[in-house]
């Protein structure tokens, strides 16, 4: 603590001390336009030209020699850079016959420059009127006996020597070693020995002389282009030398031309201004007017083989979006022109002259609509017939085919038909097949519960159906008297029971073809083509009847699931008697946030400093035994002595000589969740409040480690 309050009293003398040295070295650095003193500069050789440099000017590259420096003149071929470039001159040769013009230190002068004939180490030519050898003599040490030759008067004579160079046909004024080579023509003009062969860089066989080397090659650097190449439309280069570059075939004058490359995209046929990359192509007539590959077929979205686009394609589709709409379609009564006729709804399909919309069968001839249950559908194709209020009932019905209670659809195949009361309770159900026949409803009766204390049902118009029907239990004698023949009044199966008027079956059980089972609070009754059952009263136990067996029913009981459990994932604390919930989160941290942060803990690193300042040091209090004794927490003791402040027991940490076994028992379990049983209830016991008012000094000699 002393350390950390002499470093921070020091800290205002160290921000001092790097004050005062950072404005020295500014003042060091620009000493010049602060003070306003001058600035000194070297020349040694006082030629006014420092080594210096910047403000001094330009660099004298010798400052111990007066005549080198950036102002001085150059002196050429003596090794010296006089004028300070970075390098020697080394004199004049524009001829290029290694003989400068400036003399001294570069040789003897060059007394013409311009003609390499013409030099020091040249040899002197008689007669041709020249200082060759710039020896300041014109045609020194020639005989005068000597004799020249010069026919043609072009200047060369034929013997050479003394002469000068040997004229190779003295008889041609354009023939001599002064002349021109024309290429190719077969004749040495400069009497070298040879006839120039023309040039030929590229090595494409072409030159770029004119006149009979042949056409001229317009680029020598590239062996694509020469005369005779083919030249590439559009890409603006003139490879045939040509004069232009190609600007592709376009016979019927389109603008597309059938080269492609750099041109456009390739007209298919340069024979029909309308055909062309961009064209209309006209559905169904063959030709590829856009030059896609492939000729256009219409449009057909709905796959009914109906175009939209018509002419070629033949009739048009009124609905391309419909596969049901389009020309040739069957007319239904839906609100569409189903075939595209312009008519929406106007067919009549069976002929009986009712408009298909107003015709209650229009499948089926039905010219007097006839409809005896007032459905809808007309008797003609109605393959249900009444509806639920035309079933004579003592309770109101509903009546259910497969799961539609709407009988005025139209229904085909085997459904099951279910009779039920308003509340839902099953009565009575059955399949029927409505391909194969018609189910009807208006003649029927079902009469429930008719006799005081005794669960009936009677159903009448429904013969020779398998049928299935519900009873009530209401004496609760688990017998029923049935009856499996068209009954009017259920007052018939009243009595005795008896073969001649019906057979009785306890339920649950069995009686030859019938079948009792209870479900619920009902009798459930199966194997029924005719439909009476009546419950016998519970004082009437005697069943006559034969071939009665009594029927146990297997009952299910299905498992009981597992109370949901909200799992959640908890860090919990040596007693704390709480535990803190670990959930997911997404948080996206902005710069302002962390300049924020940043802010924060220097505000918090400056209040801590202050403070350890203005803090006086406090004496060291000595270690207080205020824990609780080791014998008796002995448990825990080892884990805190290897994992002090560590509150979450992860088993694969856990001390193997822990007691019970805590990790694989009560993994992460917060202290309020440990059983009451474990050893001295230590969470309730010891929360994490070690002070000395909690624990008395005499609670033993042996404790805890302080302060965990």
């Amino acid at each position: 603590m002393a350390t950390n309050r002499k470093a921070t009293a020091e800290l205002p003398l160290l921000m001092l001390v790097s004050t005062i040295v950072a404005i020295a070295v500014i003042a060091v650095f620009f000493r010049g336009s602060i003070t306003g003193a001058p600035i000194s500069c070297t020349d040694q050789d006082s030629d006014t030209f420092s080594p210096d440099g910047g403000t001094c000017g330009q660099v004298d590259c010798d400052d111990s020699d007066a005549s080198i420096n950036p102002n001085a003149t150059e002196v050429a071929c003596d090794s010296i850079d006089q004028d300070c470039s970075g390098s020697d001159f080394s004199g004049t040769d524009v001829d290029s016959d290694n003989y400068k013009i400036e003399g001294g230190a570069c040789g003897a002068v060059d007394c013409n420059d311009a003609d390499s004939a013409v030099n020091p180490g040249a040899t002197e030519v008689c007669a041709n009127s020249i200082d060759d050898n710039c020896n300041g003599q014109i045609d020194e040490n020639c005989n005068a006996n000597v004799t020249c030759t010069d026919n043609d008067h072009d200047g060369f004579a034929t013997e050479g020597g003394a002469c000068g160079p040997v004229d190779c046909n003295d008889g041609n004024p354009t023939i001599n070693p002064g002349e021109t080579d024309l290429a190719c023509d077969g004749i040495d003009q400069d009497c070298s020995g040879s006839d120039v062969t023309g040039t030929d860089a590229d090595n494409d066989t072409y030159k770029i002389e004119d006149g009979l080397c042949g056409s001229i090659d317009c680029n020598d650097a590239n062996s694509t282009i020469h005369p005779g190449a083919t030249d590439l439309a559009c890409d603006g280069i003139d490879q045939d030398c040509s004069g232009l570059d190609f600007p592709g075939t376009d016979a019927d004058n389109d603008t597309y031309k059938i080269d492609g490359g750099a041109c456009s995209a390739i007209d298919c046929n340069d024979n029909s201004v309308a055909v062309h990359p961009g064209a209309t192509d006209v559905a169904c007539n063959g030709i590829d007017e856009d030059c896609s590959g492939a000729a256009f077929n219409g449009t057909d979205t709905d796959g009914d083989g109906y175009k939209t686009e018509g002419g070629a394609c033949g009739v048009v589709d009124c609905s391309d979006s419909n596969a049901n709409v389009h020309p040739g379609a069957v007319e239904i009564c839906d609100g569409l022109d189903n075939d595209c006729n312009g008519q929406i709804d106007d067919s009549d399909l069976d002929g009986d002259g009712v408009d298909l919309c107003s015709d209650n069968c229009p499948g089926t001839s039905n010219s007097g609509q006839q409809d005896s249950d007032s459905d809808g559908v007309g008797n003609a194709c109605d393959p249900l017939k009444g509806k639920a209020s035309s079933i004579a009932s003592n309770v109101d019905l509903k009546v259910y085919v497969g799961d539609e209670t709407n009988l005025s659809k139209s229904f085909d195949g085997l459904k099951t038909v279910q009779f039920k009361t308003t509340n839902n309770k099953l009565l009575a159900q059955f399949n029927f097949n409505f391909s194969n026949g018609t189910l009807d409803l208006t003649n029927v009766s079902v009469k429930i519960n008719e006799l005081t204390g005794r669960g009936s049902i009677a159903i009448s118009g429904l013969p020779l159906l398998n049928k299935t029907i519900y009873v009530d239990k209401i004496s609760g004698s688990k017998e029923l008297c049935v009856k499996d023949a068209e009954v009017t009044n259920i007052s018939e199966l009243d009595g005795t029971c008896t073969t001649s008027v019906g057979v009785k079956i306890g339920c649950p059980g069995e009686n030859g073809t019938l079948e009792c089972d209870l479900v619920g609070t009902s009798y459930k009754i199966s194997g029924l083509t005719h439909s009476a059952a009546l419950e016998l009263p519970a004082n009437q136990t005697n069943i006559t009847a034969t071939n009665v067996t009594n029927k146990t029913i297997p009952v299910f009981i299905p498992p009981v699931p597992p109370p949901v459990q909200n799992v959640t994932e908890t860090a919990s604390v040596p007693g704390a008697g709480s535990s803190v919930v670990q959930t997911p989160a997404s948080k996206t941290i902005k710069a302002s946030q962390i300049v924020a942060l940043i802010a924060a803990i220097a505000a918090a690193i400056m209040f801590v400093v202050t403070r350890l300042q203005q803090t006086p040091k406090k004496p060291q209090r000595p270690q207080q035994r205020y824990q609780y004794p080791r014998q008796q927490y002995n448990p825990y003791y080892n884990y805190y002595q290897q994992y002090q402040q560590q509150y979450r027991y992860p088993p694969q940490q856990y001390p193997q000589n822990n007691p019970q076994n805590y990790p694989q028992q009560y993994p992460q379990q917060p202290p309020q969740q440990y059983p009451q049983n474990y050893p001295q209830n230590y969470p309730q016991q010891y929360p994490q409040q070690y002070s000395q008012q909690n624990y008395p000094q005499n609670n033993g000699q042996y404790y805890w480690p302080p302060r965990y």
